[in-house]
Formats: C-alpha cells, sequence, structure tokens
C-alpha cells in the first residue's frame, strides 16, 4: 500500500494574540516570533493526510483554510467592529517528501497564495469557528453561504473603500436574492423583503445595531474606531444622520433619506432597517454606473459598507446560525 500525502498548511495571521499554544482537530495555533504588543502576530500550522493527491491539493487546503475563516470573520461584522488588515502568507507543503519519492510517487508542486484575516482567537473561539465552518459545508444552502461569507470578509478586509461597498453588496445581493419569495420582484421589493423577514426575526442582534446607528455620537466626539472618525470629521451626528443628509433619492422621486429621517424621528425600527439599506443601494447605484469617483465620497462609502456589513452579519446569524444551533441536540 503506497504511503498518505501529508500536508502542512502553514500562515500568518497579523493583529492576533494567542495566549499559548491552541490545539484544534490538525489546527495549531501560536504566538509568532515577531508578535510584540504593537504588533501582534499568531503562526498557524493545519495538517492533514489523503490516501491520493486530491485533484488540486493547493486549492482543497485553500478552501477549509478559507471557510475557517470566513466563519470567524463573520463575528466581527456581527459586533460592528471596524478592520483594515494587511495580506498574510499562506504556503502548502508536502511533510513526507522523500518517503513519497522513495515509494516512485511524485509529489505536487510547492505553490504560495497571499489573503487576509483578523480575529481575536482564544481557543473556544477557534473551536467553534472551525466547527461552524464544518457544520455549515453540509446545509442545503452551504454555496450561497459561504459566498455570502466570503464577500463579507473580503469587505471587511479591504482598503479601498470602492471595492469595500462592492463586495458587502454583492454578498447583501446574493442574500437577498436567495432569500426572495418570487425572484421576478424588482430590486428595491427584494430589498424590503429583507428587511422585513431580518425585523420578524425579533432579533436583538438587529435592535442593538439600529440603536447604536440612531444614537446621537457625544460632543466632542471621542474617536474609538475608524467610524467614529468618519462621521466627526463629517460632522454627522450618527450613521442614521449621515444617510438622512445625502438626500438619497430613486429617478421616481422616492426619497429614501426622508423616509429615514421620519422613521428614526418616531424611533420605528423596522422602517429604519428599510430606508436605510435602500439609502445604502441609491448609494451603491451611483458607485456602480461611475456617477461617484470623488475622494470627498469615501467617507460615504465607509459608513454605508460598515452599516451594511453589519446587517448582512446580523442576517447569517437570524436566518442560519441561530436555528442551526436550535436544531442540534442537547448535549
Amino acid at each position: 500500500m503506497l504511503p498518505a500525502f501529508k500536508f502542512k498548511t502553514s500562515f500568518v495571521v497579523h493583529n492576533v494574540a494567542s495566549d499559548g499554544l491552541i490545539s484544534v482537530d490538525g489546527l495549531e495555533i501560536k504566538s509568532h516570533p515577531k508578535s510584540s504588543n504593537g504588533s501582534h502576530m499568531v503562526s498557524v500550522t493545519y495538517r492533514f493526510a489523503t490516501q491520493g493527491p486530491p485533484l488540486d491539493f493547493f486549492q482543497h487546503a485553500k478552501k477549509i483554510i478559507e471557510r475557517f475563516l470566513d466563519v470567524s470573520s463573520c463575528n466581527l461584522a456581527l459586533h460592528g467592529f471596524d478592520v483594515r488588515e494587511v495580506l498574510e502568507e499562506f504556503d502548502v507543503e508536502i511533510e513526507n517528501l522523500k518517503e513519497l519519492l522513495r515509494a516512485r510517487v511524485h509529489p505536487p508542486t510547492r505553490v504560495s497564495f497571499s489573503f487576509r484575516s483578523w480575529s481575536k482567537w482564544t481557543k473556544d473561539f477557534v473551536q467553534a469557528s472551525w466547527d461552524w465552518s464544518k457544520k455549515l459545508e453540509s446545509h442545503k444552502d452551504a454555496e450561497i453561504l459561504f459566498r455570502i461569507l466570503r464577500l463579507l470578509r473580503q469587505s471587511i478586509l479591504e482598503d479601498d473603500e470602492y471595492d469595500r461597498l462592492s463586495k458587502v453588496w454583492r454578498g447583501f445581493n446574493a442574500f437577498y436574492n436567495h432569500l426572495a419569495r418570487n425572484p421576478r420582484l424588482s430590486e428595491i421589493d427584494k430589498i424590503r423583503n429583507f428587511a422585513k423577514s431580518l425585523y420578524s426575526k425579533n432579533s436583538d442582534w438587529l435592535k442593538k445595531a439600529i440603536e447604536e446607528n440612531w444614537t446621537l455620537l457625544p460632543k466632542p466626539t471621542p474617536l474609538t474606531s475608524y467610524l467614529t472618525n468618519v462621521l466627526a470629521e463629517g460632522n454627522y451626528e450618527s450613521v442614521m444622520d449621515c444617510l438622512i443628509n445625502q438626500d438619497f433619492k430613486v429617478r421616481k422621486g422616492t426619497n429614501y433619506s426622508q423616509d429615514l429621517a421620519a422613521a428614526v424621528s418616531v424611533k420605528d425600527m423596522m422602517v429604519t432597517l428599510e430606508s436605510a439599506l435602500l439609502c445604502v443601494y441609491v448609494e451603491r447605484n451611483k458607485v456602480m454606473h461611475g456617477e461617484t469617483i470623488s475622494d470627498e465620497e469615501r467617507g460615504l462609502l465607509y459608513v454605508c459598507a460598515a452599516f451594511l456589513q453589519r446587517i448582512v452579519a446580523i442576517g447569517l446569524n437570524e436566518f442560519y446560525f441561530i436555528p442551526l444551533q436550535a436544531s442540534q441536540p442537547s448535549p
């Protein structure tokens, strides 16, 4: 019997601290030798074996790790965290090269790839993210779920505001199209349907997010995140105030900024969610159709993307993660 192919996948994640060695199902995570208080890093190794070389061993390994990172990054958006990250090195190699050569087996060529990630990892967090990535693989909606998660993570890590909004919108577009009861509905009606469906979940996560986004920032505004910095620079009192001040409307005359202002004034959470999403829709159209090209617009693009990232993450949580968790048998 020929020896198994023993693969080792290794990569580095910046801005992650690890208090000791974390070992989970073939994953080993430890502090990087160059990690410091000012620049945290972890080294990650994932080992797996196959009886024969996968059709594309690199894509096989990359898919496993990418899905783990996709799930872990969703947690950031769920809490509304701002993230800007640098490229990470990703590498896959065969550890038992000599053994395979002695058996006259020709191993595949070593390759490298770059991707990005961010999170604060503990053993429980890593285990949970790993378990969810495996659990979602068997879900009937796995393909669309991982597409949404991938675009969400790419958006979170994107340092260009145009690409940031574009990527999260593509994930959102896939999400609301998938949930649409009638695929022949207009884009606006599909977005309204998504908002109504999400609101009907009576989500504590959604309630918290909307309340945070319509709550006025204190004066002077403490710059605790990139988002608060953008709002302060634009002299906006909140995320919703930013969207209200853009006078977002469609050609037929519907003014979603006015609808949003009216909803916020009476604390109508359902209409606030719906109107805010439609405001982002108008901005997205301007970006995609080339009407918005000024650097002065980048702050607004960031606000739109940050709001939408959180809504997409909450939607994933309410439509998939929570129901899946509830369906699991009690230990």
